[in-house]
């Protein structure tokens, strides 16, 4: 009796289990390309999700066109400026230039006659002792400004006038012992003084910026003993005694008023 063959089952288990494991391997490696174009292609599209996100990397991704308000906000953040702290602002007050003066005329003299007050203590050698007055003279609604500044022999008097816009020095008037006269009977500005027995009067109308001299008179009564010797003028011309004082008399300054002390630019009168 003939034996039959053994089935031959050894060879053909590894045969297909090899085959398995190859399908095996190549679904796996598909997979894992498809995840690496996917991955790619986040990572291009949004970036790269495992990086954090800092400045540069803001900065990179909005590469879009920028609106003017987002520019705006870049900058300001790229760009931080410090909050300046207000501060006050001085309230002494500025010079006036009198060819640039204020529409409001009131305004303006008063302006203008405060720089002359301001220049005129800065320059002073005694500040403190510098007084002013105030005083309409022809009767345009603007006063006179008198400037001082101190009551010895030779403190000589500075006028000032403003009008028509326009505000200057009034040359020709001196004073002496800080101030001059007015005589309000005659509406007159009086510049008057002795020195060395030498004795000298004017006599002044004032309107807009002239000085007009409507008397003078002179003598040396007081530098001479000899009375032969003593002269008296009025108006230019040589007088007896009698008659120089018969004129005098008759301007007496009794009623004058002096100027250009009244006032301190400090508040103290």
């Amino acid at each position: 009796m003939n034996t039959p063959p053994p089935k031959q089952h050894s060879n053909v288990v590894p045969i297909i289990l090899t085959v398995i494991l190859s399908m095996i391997v190549l679904i796996l490696a598909g997979t894992a390309i498809l995840l690496g174009l996917v991955r790619h292609a986040l990572r291009k599209q949004y970036g790269d999700p495992s990086r954090k996100a800092d400045a540069s990397s803001v900065t990179e991704t909005m590469t879009e066109p920028q609106t003017d308000e987002t520019r705006f906000i870049l900058e300001s953040v790229e760009e931080p400026t410090a909050a300046v702290p207000e501060t006050e602002m001085p309230t002494a007050e500025a010079p006036v230039q009198t060819e640039n003066v204020p529409d409001d005329e009131e305004e303006a003299w008063v302006q203008y006659y405060q720089q002359m007050l301001d220049q005129f203590c800065a320059s002073s050698s005694d500040p403190e002792n510098v007084r002013f007055d105030l005083l309409d003279l022809d009767d345009d609604g603007i006063p006179e400004l008198f400037l001082s500044e101190g009551e010895y022999h030779l403190a000589h008097v500075l006028m000032y006038s403003y009008f028509d816009d326009f505000g200057r020095q009034i040359e020709g008037i001196y004073g002496s012992y800080g101030e001059v006269l007015y005589d309000v009977n005659n509406g007159l500005l009086i510049d008057t003084d002795m020195s060395q027995g030498y004795y000298y009067r004017v006599d002044y109308q004032y309107y807009h910026g002239e000085l007009t001299a409507v008397f003078s008179c002179s003598d040396n009564e007081g530098a001479v003993e000899n009375e032969f010797e003593r002269q008296y003028m009025l108006n230019g011309e040589s007088v007896s005694a009698d008659v120089y004082y018969a004129e005098m008399d008759r301007r007496s300054l009794d009623d004058a008023i002096a100027l250009g002390r009244e006032f301190s630019p400090y508040g103290e009168e």
